[in-house]
């Protein structure tokens, strides 16, 4: 069946009505694309807004961040080194992240607040625990300072730090989220029509570079931040966070890592001698060949000055980090050629290990600090931490507390030992010894103490009272008939102490002892740990008229050239070469080539730990002056002392047996 023709109306009408259908589809269409358009331009705009602000707060924490991280590098300058310019770095970084804060405030967002209102209330903690720390060094309580870094400063240091990382964090996704919003905002551009993708495209173009380098600025503080400027080694701040992800690492209770540090011996000598530029070129150096010597897995870092650390992952325990210790060692043996010279360089390094020594980032620094300091006073080349060695023990800590007091209070007692002349008998000299006589504890030996104030002020006080105690006693002496010399151990951080032959001055005139009645005792290794300094005070000392001795003659590094430029007045036999005398050998050698190089400069030698008959006269046949020891005498109290000196002669072989038996 034939369908039926259309009729022209209806074809006009169907004919008309579908341009105007697709003329009301195109107003749609372009109202849509007018519509996406502007809606995409709004929300691209609002995007690049919230953008532009989260980068702002961004740069704020990250600002924080970056001065917290220097207050702590200048915090520890200040408390080791007393650098007057730490002091005022500290204020400058603690100023600088208080305005970071501030001006991350006006566009902070409800979870910014939050976590600005935690960050402003940790930072008042730190702020307030800084200036605890600063009241006690400004009031030259060096030791209270030390007690409030350590249990106040460093805890809201790192309560602060964790917060600022927190705050950097969020606001870090949020960028990163904005910018996904923009990519997904210029795809709908490109979508819709050429004209909206050739807006989207300058849009995420535009945007990206200005993300890129935003992100690249970020970058380049963030580095500049966590690494040394000179090396380009990572810094203690990134140091210190990789030794913690190392100990918590999974698996970290069975597998054994290690922090070392290394400390380059007398590298302040360089910089004064040779020139800074120098001093740093030769850090460049040791860095590089540091990071060649060691595995891609571990790090190496410069944590300030000359002093590096590493960190061993799953080094295999101590034996391990032992082996690594040496290896650093070895790097350092071979010369340093800087600028055409030829520079022998030597340093000490300390190692601590986890978990045995601690599972704590902090305390396992402390503690490879510690053994490094162990290392250099031993001339070991390396040490591993030994809680013997360490000076922030509980015990320690609390005596420490308790030295001043004992000082000022009167508890410290001097003991003597006398010296005796070999070729008569009689005691032209005592050695003070000084003991604390603790009011809760045992008598104490100078090992106990001694340390502490050494790494303290306290040494200056220490070493005044017991000069003053012990011209005391000899003028008391020379009072009652007895013409006597008493000599004084001297550390050497009083031997670099310009003021000391002053001080010593003045305890002479109001003692009213003469000078050759003073004899001061110091080791090689104190003179050698700064020559120059030592010779001036030496010789200052020495035109006194006080006498100088050599105490534990042997044992140190000092070279026979510059021994003989010394104003020195007398050796003393180390203990250990005298009592092994007996066995012959070597040591025997040493005593006879001591008395030979000592009477050849001039010089009376002593021998200590004279404890048998065989050494005194073994002693005595190769011409050794005076003697001291358990044979003729143990260290006494001075009213013992007086008794003693009442005796006859005491040579332990005839005719003065008997005054043998009653020493």
């Amino acid at each position: 069946m034939e369908q039926a023709a259309t009729p022209p109306a209806q074809r006009h009408a169907m004919g008309t009505a579908r341009p105007r259908l697709a003329t009301a589809g195109l107003a749609v269409v372009l109202a849509i694309l007018v519509g996406s358009s502007m809606g995409t331009a709004f929300a691209v705009n609002r995007a690049a807004r919230l953008v532009a602000v989260d980068s702002h707060q961004q740069r704020a924490w990250e600002e924080a961040r970056y001065q917290l991280a220097i207050a702590s590098e200048a915090r520890r300058t200040l408390l080791v080194e007393g650098e007057p310019g730490a002091a005022v770095a500290v204020t400058r970084s603690s100023e600088a992240l208080r305005r970071a804060l501030q001006a991350a405030r006006p566009t902070a967002g409800d979870q910014g607040n939050n976590h600005l209102q935690q960050a402003e209330a940790a930072e008042r903690r730190y702020q307030h625990a800084m200036e605890r720390m600063r009241a006690a060094l400004d009031a030259g309580h060096r030791d209270e300072a030390l007690a409030v870094h350590v249990n106040v400063v460093e805890p809201a240091a790192a309560e602060l730090a964790g917060v600022l990382h927190e705050g950097a964090a969020s606001e870090q996704d949020q960028v990163a989220a904005r910018v996904a919003r923009l990519g997904h905002l210029g795809g709908m551009v490109v979508l819709a029509a050429p004209a909206l993708f050739t807006v989207g495209v300058a849009l995420l173009v535009g945007s990206w570079f200005l993300l890129a380098g935003h992100e690249l600025h970020l970058a380049e503080r963030q580095h500049d931040a966590l690494h040394d400027p000179l090396t380009s080694l990572p810094n203690r701040v990134l140091f210190r966070d990789r030794v913690e992800q190392a100990v918590r690492a999974e698996g970290w209770e069975h597998d054994q890592g290690a922090v070392l540090l290394l400390d380059l011996d007398r590298f302040k000598e360089v910089n004064d001698t040779l020139g800074h530029h120098r001093g740093d070129a030769l850090l460049r150096q040791l860095a590089a060949r540091l990071r060649a010597s060691l595995r891609t897995s571990d790090t190496v870092a410069r944590l300030g000055g000359d002093e590096f650390a590493v960190l061993l992952p799953r080094v295999g325990g101590l034996d391990g980090a032992r082996a690594v210790a040496r290896k650093l060692l070895d790097v350092l043996a071979a010369p340093f050629v800087v600028e055409g010279l030829e520079l022998d360089v030597h340093g000490s390094v300390g190692v601590a290990v986890w978990p045995d020594h601690s599972r704590d980032a902090d305390e396992l620094l402390r503690r490879a600090d510690v053994a490094m300091y162990a290392a250099k006073h031993a001339r070991a080349g390396f040490a591993v931490y030994d809680a013997g060695h360490d000076p922030n023990t509980p015990r320690r800590l609390s005596l420490l507390g308790q030295l001043r007091r004992a000082i000022d209070q009167g508890e410290l007692v001097l003991h003597y030992q006398p010296q005796v002349e070999m070729r008569t008998g009689k005691a032209p000299a005592v050695e003070a010894l000084v003991r604390w006589q603790h009011p809760t504890d045992r008598l104490l030996a100078p090992g106990e103490f001694i340390p502490l104030a050494e790494r303290t002020g306290l040494i200056e006080p220490l070493t005044t009272w017991v000069v003053r105690a012990a011209l005391d006693h000899c003028r008391r002496w020379r009072d009652a008939g007895h013409d006597l010399a008493v000599a004084v151990n001297m550390s050497a951080s009083s031997l670099l102490d310009p003021r000391l032959p002053n001080r010593v001055a003045t305890l002479l005139d109001e003692t009213g002892v003469p000078p050759r009645s003073l004899i001061l005792e110091l080791t090689e290794s104190s003179i050698m740990t700064d020559p120059t300094r030592s010779l001036a005070v030496l010789s200052r000392l020495h035109g006194l008229g006080v006498r100088l001795a050599i105490d534990d003659f042997g044992t140190g590094y000092s070279s026979m050239a510059y021994l003989s430029n010394l104003p020195v007045d007398e050796l003393k036999i180390d203990r250990s070469f005298v009592s092994r005398m007996h066995t012959g050998g070597s040591h025997r050698m040493i005593v006879r080539s001591t008395l030979e190089l000592g009477h050849q400069l001039g010089m009376h030698v002593v021998a200590e730990g004279v404890e048998e008959p065989a050494a005194w006269r073994d002693l005595a046949a190769l011409g050794c002056d005076f003697a001291q020891g358990f044979l003729l005498a143990r260290p006494m109290p001075a009213p013992e002392l007086d008794a003693w000196l009442a005796q006859p002669l005491r040579r332990p072989a005839a005719p003065m047996t008997a005054g043998l038996t009653t020493a």
